[in-house]
């Protein structure tokens, strides 16, 4: 025992840390009059030396404290929720444990009987009383205080990792406040960059849709005097072969036929020779014909649109006949490909130039022609531009002439101003004065079948190019959908009107003789 309390008094030593004089305690003074130790003496004379210690004025003498390993760089030897969990508390817990009941039938004597019997309950009673007192002044007082101490710490390590629960959600909270608050600052900043941007784009728009529309109208107004300026070439051109052909004949003839003519134009009973002079100055009038080249087209234009016709005719054995022939730009394109034709012309002027190209063509009207050739003895047929200048009854007997006289399977083609075109029934056909009514296509195709022809394909000629037809919107990607149907929808009807107003401005029958 005073060995056990010799070393419990060596370990009731303070370290430097807690600044206590390191003595030893005297224990002689502290035993009882039976010659125990007095533990309660004891444990007054540690408490009244930690007290001093702690009521000390010398700063050396005051207990500090002294925090784990950290460093403030954010590395510490405990990690958030770490203590409540660690091994050190765990075991703490797992430890704490009274001792067991001492076994007191181990306790015997070597005597015998009676005596021996005593002897084992002395020794048993005074043992029983030793523990009881070691129990009552120092185990009971020891077990109280490590169970403080393993309650405080447990309770110690709990509020401790709620307050770093708590710490660590207050920051989680503070963190996403800063970035709604960041996240709401970039979204206003956005807004007003792309308010800003969309202004900027709305005046680049503006401005850049104002010059495109005076471009526009700079280039329509261009457009125009390039059209001016090749009607005004066509008409030149025909002017020159006009004068070309003029020159040929003398001063002299020129004279005659003006003063003969002009006095024989006021006659009522004209001889025969004169009525041939007059029928030749009336054919020689060259009005039609700068009309034809100033508002049809040059005959370059009208020889690259004729060239649609190539593929009816191709092979065929046989006389082609082309019923008003004008300039002879499809006469030259089928004598230049090997096939045979010859053509039918009203204005003395035209069959001038046709014959100066040395183009087969007679002066004289093609119906009355017709009526002279024998049925089947035609290989094929054309009018072009030719059916709209004829009133009804002549409409309907050229298209049955052609029907006998063009052999069976032969092609008949009648071309024609397309009525369903509003530009070209304002422009193409008010313009000629000699024209007597439009022509639909069901209208003509039906007069056609009525007259015994068979018809193969009505084709649509003169398209109009696309940058002068109205022009659809192109929908964009982010756009949204009742913004995207309703663009359909104006897409559509642009397709419509562009088909009304700006359709194919000729057409053809392209029929086949029975």
């Amino acid at each position: 025992m005073k060995d056990n309390l010799a070393d419990l008094s060596g370990q009731l030593q303070f370290n430097q840390n807690t600044q206590i004089d390191h003595q030893e305690i005297d224990l002689k003074n502290l035993k009882t009059a039976n010659g125990s130790f007095d533990i309660p003496a004891i444990m007054a004379v540690i408490r009244d030396r930690v007290k001093q210690s702690l009521t000390s004025t010398a700063p050396s003498k005051k207990i500090t404290f002294q925090p784990s390993q950290f460093d403030f760089n954010g590395k510490s030897a405990r990690q958030a929720g770490e203590l409540v969990g660690s091994e050190e508390l765990r075991l703490l817990n797992a430890e704490f444990a009274l001792a067991s009941e001492f076994d007191f039938s181990r306790i015997t004597s070597h005597r015998k009987g009676v005596i021996g019997k005593i002897i084992v309950k002395i020794k048993r009673w005074l043992l029983r009383s030793i523990l009881d007192f070691i129990k009552t002044t120092h185990f009971i007082p020891s077990r109280d205080f490590a169970a403080n101490l393993i309650r405080f710490l447990n309770d110690t390590s709990k509020y401790i990792d709620a307050r770093d629960a708590a710490s660590f959600w207050e920051l989680i909270r503070k963190i996403d406040v800063d970035n709604t608050k960041l996240i709401e600052k970039i979204e206003r900043v956005t807004v007003d960059q792309m308010g800003a941007l969309r202004a900027t784009e709305q005046d680049l728009s503006s401005k850049i849709y104002g010059d495109l529309k005076q471009l526009r109208a700079d280039l329509d107004r261009s457009q125009g005097r390039l059209a001016e300026i090749d009607s005004l070439s066509s008409t030149i051109l025909g002017l020159e072969g006009i004068l070309a052909r003029l020159s040929k004949l003398s001063a002299e003839q020129n004279q005659s036929y003006a003063s003969k003519g002009s006095a024989l134009a006021d006659q009522k009973n004209l001889s025969n020779s004169d009525q041939h002079l007059l029928e030749k100055i009336q054919a020689d009038d060259l009005s039609y014909l700068l009309l034809e080249n100033r508002f049809r087209g040059g005959e370059d234009a009208i020889r690259e649109h004729a060239k649609v016709y190539l593929q009816y005719f191709a092979g065929v054995s046989g006389k082609i006949l082309d019923i008003g022939c004008g300039r002879g730009e499809l006469l030259s394109l089928l004598k230049e490909n090997g096939i045979e034709a010859y053509g039918m012309e009203l204005d003395g002027a035209m069959q001038k130039i046709c014959l100066d190209k040395g183009l087969k063509v007679e002066l004289g009207d093609g119906i009355a022609h017709l009526e002279t050739l024998a049925d089947d003895s035609l290989a094929g047929l054309i009018a072009m531009q030719v059916v709209e200048h004829l009133p009804q009854h002549q409409l309907s007997r050229l298209i049955k002439l052609a029907a006998h006289k063009v052999r069976r399977g032969g092609r008949v083609i009648f071309e024609t101003i397309n009525p369903r075109s509003l530009i070209a029934l304002s422009s193409n056909y008010f313009r000629d004065p000699t024209h007597l009514s439009p022509l639909h296509p069901d209208t003509l195709a039906y007069a056609a079948e009525l007259c015994g022809l068979k018809v193969i394909e009505i084709r649509y000629l003169s398209e109009i190019a696309s940058a002068s037809k109205l022009q659809p919107i192109t929908p964009e990607d982010a756009m949204p959908f009742r913004t995207f149907a309703a663009l359909e929808t104006y897409n559509q009807n642009m397709a419509k009107l562009n088909e009304i107003i700006f359709g194919p401005q000729d057409y053809a029958i392209i029929a086949e003789a029975p």
